[in-house]
């Protein structure tokens, strides 16, 4: 199983902060754009503490959290 994972997946995984217009039925909706502005306090929120941390967390950083897109 290990082999055919390491196969088939790919080096890199889309993020929530990438660019999904692409996909939407909808592209010019408003809702993908509050959506991503919406990320960028959270971003700036996590860097702000991760400043001060001995041991940075980017657990939930959305530059960070990767998505599959495998069904």
């Amino acid at each position: 199983m290990t082999v055919m994972v390491g196969l088939t997946s790919p080096d890199e995984y889309p993020k929530i902060t990438s660019d999904w217009r692409h996909v939407l039925r909808e592209p010019s909706l408003s809702a993908y754009e509050i959506f991503q502005s919406e990320m960028r306090p959270i971003s700036d929120e996590i860097d702000a503490r991760n400043s001060v941390r001995r041991f940075v967390n980017f657990d939930t950083h959305p530059d960070f959290v990767m998505l599959s897109v495998f069904s």
